[in-house]
């Protein structure tokens, strides 16, 4: 049976005193005045924050008289009526008082986590919302998406009339470009972008010019989802072509990619695709659906991005977003740099992991009324927005004979004071514990929330006794091979594990554990003490411990993909089908085997009921220590309006990121 996903079929019959009646009128419900008087408000969205240019005239009565923004005026462009979609997508705020902007210059963000605001990613989305929410708020590009055949096929319709930057319209040639001409054009292999392992086995079909689909092998809920989301319509077709063998000849090509310095084809049009048009940005001749357009980009400190006049959404009365007509994001990562720019208010936006922050933002919210602050939920797990994972795989065999005893990891799971982390650290506004979903998701398993998480010392003494740390030295240390026990966790400044560190350290010292702290910088630094065996232990966030993502099963002992730190070479070798690593123990293989087979699963039943035994795996095993959960601090100027207030269930990743093309500053 097919699965509608994102029409909601027939509308009920809606109260006709939304906001555009108000707004139209100049007075009514609708046109509340907010704070201090000079925005309206929109008084009833009808039950969602997204709909249709059709649908939200029915829910609201009004027919909309679409508008630009005054710097497109002076501009040679087509009227916006023809710039827009057939069916525009009106997007409302998703802050708790929703007002109607006006149009504004410049908006000046940090770039150490929002790239998205002037990328796709998280913007032109063709993907469903399988847990409740609102399904049309995770779509731009598509205006529909549904399942059939078991979830084995996928049809997508791109939305009419939708375009690029540039103009030209975005249909199946693009998709079919990306498809055929990229992610399986032989001579450019499989490193040109991402996107190619998510249509490896699928049978594509372009059904006409704006609806396809993929056929996968057999139930796949797993790479459409990336697919659908990061991928399908970033390959315009008539700018790339230029840069393609196919179209433009492999000599060409080859003199282009030589005069660029790129010692191929492949590595140059890898460039010219800004892959995933992610954080840093390069290509300013790029086009994009976002809703701002690069004209500065790497390697300049300060990235400069200006509106886009085809951006496919307008607010609730029809204005073209975004509001603000340039975004100016700032490059650097160095996190005490962006905290003082921030408190100083050289900011409309900045976001920072973790509460740190918070009370000084707070108090110069207070007294000097140049920023507002707000914490918003994090991505993760519970207990997996800082959590510890030894490496079992560590190039050291005195230790990986210690972490591979249960044990000593549950001995150590007790040791830890979450509460006091949570409390000291982050104000007791984070979840805490070991890594588990949270009661509020259908996969949360009560075995995998309770292992080894109480802070036990006697408890953690007897199991750390039991694992051969029975004896001691004068000044209390445990012995292992007859020498102090020693052992170094590495962290990555970014993540702000260092002060979760430092408690752990005191923690451990209790039970006569010593643990080093390393700090590494940046990715590739993680990644390459990761990838040398010379990590002992981590502490920090995973990429395999996202509450948005079910399949992100790799911490739970269920890995899929190079992305766990418990085990690297373990991982490396299910990445690569056995050609590098180790091969695992028998308990990792049926854990990769019940994630193939959730990846399977149509029903949501049969999913939940898989995942109850991977997360079993991980109470029987513990493959990683839960610390607490995530929070993150966002900070924006002072009058930002339509900016989500403190919000659990809000993160930079989820979605829209709090849909920063409709906040503006509010005079």
């Amino acid at each position: 049976m097919t699965q509608k996903i994102v029409r909601y079929g027939l509308l009920a019959v809606l109260t006709i005193t939304g906001a555009a009646a108000a707004f139209a009128a100049g007075e009514g419900e609708g046109a509340m005045m907010a704070g201090g008087g000079s925005a309206a408000v929109i008084a009833d969205n009808h039950g969602q924050n997204a709909w249709d240019l059709s649908e939200w005239q029915q829910a609201t009565g009004q027919m909309l008289t679409l508008t630009q923004a005054p710097m497109l005026d002076a501009m040679d462009l087509p009227p916006v009526e023809q710039r827009l979609p057939d069916e525009p997508l009106v997007l409302l705020p998703t802050s708790e008082v929703k007002k109607i902007g006006t149009y504004q210059d410049v908006a000046r963000i940090q770039g150490n986590g929002p790239e998205a605001i002037a990328s796709n990613h998280s913007r032109v989305m063709c993907r469903s919302n399988e847990y409740g929410g609102q399904v049309n708020q995770f779509l731009r590009t598509c205006q529909a998406m549904e399942s059939s055949n078991d979830g084995r096929t996928w049809t997508m319709t791109l939305r009419k009339g939708a375009k690029y930057s540039d103009g030209t319209p975005v249909t199946t040639e693009d998709v079919a470009f990306f498809v055929e001409d990229v992610a399986h054009y032989e001579p450019f292999g499989t490193g040109v972008t991402g996107g190619s392992r998510h249509v490896a086995d699928a049978e594509f079909e372009v059904i006409d010019d704006y609806t396809f689909s993929f056929t996968y092998p057999q139930t796949n809920i797993a790479e459409v989802g990336r697919l659908a989301e990061h991928y399908l319509v970033w390959f315009h077709k008539g700018y790339l072509s230029q840069f393609h063998p196919k179209y433009a000849g492999q000599e060409k090509v080859d003199a282009m990619a030589k005069e660029a310095g790129f010692a191929t084809a492949a590595e140059f049009f890898k460039d010219r695709i800004d892959e995933g048009e992610g954080f840093p940005r390069a290509n300013p001749d790029l086009p994009t659906m976002a809703p701002w357009v690069l004209k500065v980009g790497a390697p300049a400190t300060t990235y400069v991005f200006e509106r886009n006049p085809y951006y496919l959404a307008v607010d609730a009365i029809g204005q073209q977003l975004p509001y603000f007509d340039e975004v100016r994001q700032d490059s650097t990562t160095d996190p005490t740099v962006l905290k003082l720019r921030a408190l100083n208010g050289e900011y409309d936006w900045a976001i920072f992991l973790g509460l740190d922050i918070f009370p000084a933002a707070k108090t110069a919210e207070a007294n000097e009324q140049t920023i507002r602050a707000v914490s918003w939920g994090g991505t993760h797990l519970v207990g997996g927005a800082q959590l510890l994972e030894f490496n079992q795989t560590t190039n050291d065999p005195d230790m990986r004979e210690l972490i591979s005893n249960r044990d000593f990891r549950c001995g150590v799971s007790h040791a830890i004071n979450r509460e006091a982390i949570a409390t000291l650290i982050y104000f007791g506004a984070v979840p805490f514990g070991p890594l588990a979903y949270s009661e509020r998701s259908p996969y949360y398993n009560e075995r995998a929330a309770t292992v080894c998480g109480d802070y036990d010392l006697e408890t953690a003494n007897s199991l750390l006794d039991s694992a051969g740390l029975a004896g001691r030295d004068e000044d209390g240390n445990r012995l292992w091979k007859g020498k102090p026990l020693d052992f170094t966790a590495t962290i990555r400044i970014q993540y702000n594990s260092a002060e979760v560190a430092d408690l752990v350290k005191l923690n451990l010292g209790d039970v006569g554990i010593n643990m080093n702290i390393r700090s590494t910088d940046g990715w590739g630094g993680l990644q390459s003490v990761r990838n040398s065996g010379e990590m002992q232990a981590y502490i920090g966030p995973a990429w395999s411990t996202y509450s948005t993502a079910v399949l992100e099963t790799a911490s739970f002992g269920a890995p899929y993909s190079n992305h766990a730190y418990f085990a690297p070479r373990w991982t490396q070798w299910v990445a690569t089908d056995g050609a590098e690593g180790e091969e695992p123990p028998d308990v990792i293989k049926e854990g990769v085997a019940l994630r193939q087979l959730l990846a399977t699963q149509a029903d949501v039943n049969d999913r939940i009921a898989t995942m109850k035994q991977i997360t079993d795996l991980h109470a029987d095993n513990l493959w990683a220590i839960g610390i607490v959960g995530g929070v993150n601090t966002i900070i924006t100027s002072y009058n930002m309006a339509n900016v989500p207030g403190d919000d659990p269930e809000n993160c930079w990743h989820c979605g829209d990121l709090g849909r920063l093309e409709v906040w503006f500053r509010d005079q």
